[in-house]
């Protein structure tokens, strides 16, 4: 009888150490980017390996001394979600994976009389740049799915570009990448 100690596992992402994970040139393309400070996206259909990237590039990342965070989107977004509750999740998403210290919903609060994206910008401004000091990766998974919320996912590519832009005349802009990953 013929033995194989191959693991096939349909649905998911696979785990960094998965033993089959076979490498791409999507992984060191994605890596060399991301290191050098390029945004990044990945768009392709499902269940083609996009999230076992992710949790891959991010991996090597964190080893490499650059801060990670992991948003999906889809814990985030539900139908109907409304823009300001999309933002909130982000900003908690953003603390939470970048271990700070700050009650995101009493900062949120705090500053009602801003508008949702306002106040993401301020939480990225006065917060992570004060508290991080190094490069900050900022990967968003199922970019897709704001398609059932009201924010559109081009109101939402047109504030990642902003951030793009901002490197121009605020340093600290060149320390946040985003890579975005969606179908």
């Amino acid at each position: 009888s013929f033995e194989s100690n191959f693991n096939y596992k349909v649905g998911g992402s696979l785990d960094f150490n998965y033993p089959n994970y076979i490498e791409r040139s999507a992984d060191i393309e994605i890596y060399k980017a991301l290191e050098k400070g390029e945004y990044c996206y990945v768009f392709n259909g499902r269940q083609t390996g996009k999230s076992s990237l992710r949790i891959r590039t991010a991996k090597r990342l964190k080893k490499a001394e650059i801060a990670c965070v992991e948003i999906d989107l889809m814990a985030i977004v539900g139908e109907g979600s409304n823009v300001g509750q999309i933002y909130a999740g982000i900003v908690q998403e953003i603390a939470s994976g970048l271990l700070l210290e700050v009650d995101c919903l009493n900062w949120w609060l705090e500053r009602e009389k801003l508008e949702p994206q306002e106040r993401l910008i301020e939480f990225i401004e006065q917060v992570v740049f004060t508290e991080v000091d190094k490069n900050i990766v900022i990967f968003i998974d199922e970019v897709d799915c704001l398609g059932i919320s009201d924010l559109s996912l081009e109101i939402f590519l047109v504030l990642i570009k902003s951030f793009y832009q901002k490197r121009e005349n605020n340093s600290a802009y060149q320390r946040l990448i985003f890579a975005l990953f969606g179908v």
